[in-house]
């Protein structure tokens, strides 16, 4: 899909439709049209060509009406963030059980059963469809909408509250036949409306859990479903721990604290450093270091491979993105030396002596003052 595409379609050609586009990457240039489609309801763009009777240049108007949903499918790990705060995120299940749901109803559908539940597919559908054409245009008041509270930690909130309030306003619209319809007087007509129950401020939350929760989330899905299995990990090693080694080290009276030396004492955040210290000389590898010296390089490692820095900031529980941003210093200190040993151009220009120099800066006070710098700000967390 080109850039303009949309903006010279029919002026009636989206209306009363649904626009579904698979894979987004497909429609990247044509962003700007579905941005304003979505925000704006409509497309309008001017446009100059020749008059056909008089052939002077003149302007004239396209006006698109747009549709009353647009549906985007997409295998990106990263969406653009103008789109995505538009939109409802929903992301497949990728867990085991939801393969072995799937593969069931798979094997269902080759059996008689199966067969004769997709030849009455066309009958659902059609009731569905005759369901839909029985709802009418009427206003929905929402009594409530002031007692409502919101996140409002971002700028973003503003559409995703938007988003919360249609949701609800929708549930209420699919049960008018289930509310009674009220009628106002203003300015000399009569308003009719039906208003908006708990039980469908209840509804919309539990949906909104589901639906805005993963739209709100900094995290992109499949991070979070990592971050999310590290964390069951974690839990479960501790939850061993509580069980088989705790016991065998706890001294009465209990002094409460998770982690026991083998004395039975509380352990104290040094003795952790003194541990890790000691093996890290023990492996005789020419660095020196404890705990931050692995967190480090852990980061690193996984920036340079191309982790979300967001899903990073979180594994390290940095408050601050402009923490995790320091780690970005030292993969770009490694492309730069990458290009300066493989690219012939960088060869060609660069003298024996500006190498030596530049291995001396980039290896010397460069890294350790990164490295002091890191070290400074997990000791600032440490104390916090």
């Amino acid at each position: 899909m080109i850039g303009q595409s949309l903006f010279y379609m029919g002026e009636h050609d989206l209306a009363h439709k649904i626009l579904a586009i698979v894979e987004e990457e497909g429609a990247e240039r044509a962003a700007y049209a579905l941005k304003l489609l979505q925000s704006e309801g409509q497309l309008t763009i001017a446009s100059t060509g020749k008059d056909p009777t008089t052939g002077r240049l003149v302007t004239q108007e396209y006006r698109v009406q747009g549709p009353v949903m647009i549906f985007l499918t997409t295998t990106a790990v990263e969406i653009d963030e103008e789109l995505l705060n538009r939109c409802i995120v929903l992301t497949v299940d990728e867990g085991r059980e939801q393969t072995r749901a799937i593969h069931e109803t798979q094997r269902e559908s080759q059996t008689l059963e199966g067969v004769l539940a997709k030849e009455a597919r066309s009958q659902v559908l059609k009731v569905h469809r005759d369901a839909q054409r029985l709802l009418r245009s009427i206003l929905v008041v929402n009594p409530y909408a002031k007692e409502l509270t919101f996140l409002d930690h971002q700028t973003r909130t503003r559409r995703d509250h938007m988003k919360y309030l249609t949701l609800i306003r929708s549930i209420a619209l699919l049960h008018q036949y289930q509310r009674p319809v009220k009628t106002v007087e203003q300015g000399g007509r009569v308003v009719r409306y039906i208003e908006a129950t708990k039980a469908d401020i209840t509804m919309a939350n539990r949906l909104a859990h589901e639906v805005l929760g993963r739209s709100l989330d900094e995290l992109p899905p499949q991070s979070r479903t990592l971050l999310e299995l590290l964390d069951e990990q974690a839990i479960a090693w501790v939850e061993r721990y509580l069980d088989v080694v705790r016991p065998t080290l706890v001294m009465h009276p209990d002094p409460g604290n998770l982690f026991l030396t083998q004395l039975g004492e509380p352990f104290s955040p040094s003795r952790m450093t003194q541990l890790v210290r000691n093996y890290v000389n023990a492996a005789d590898t020419g660095k020196k270091g404890a705990c931050h010296l692995f967190r480090h390089t852990m980061a690193t490692l996984m920036l340079e491979n191309g982790a979300d820095i967001r899903f990073i900031q979180e594994m390290l529980g940095h408050v601050e993105l402009s923490t995790t941003q320091i780690y970005t210093q030292v993969s770009i200190r490694m492309l730069r030396e990458i290009h300066r040993a493989t690219h012939p151009t960088a060869k060609s220009r660069r003298t024996k002596a500006q190498e030596a120099q530049t291995r001396a800066d980039d290896n010397g006070n460069g890294e350790e003052d990164l490295l002091a710098d890191l070290a400074a700000d997990d000791e600032d967390e440490d104390e916090d």
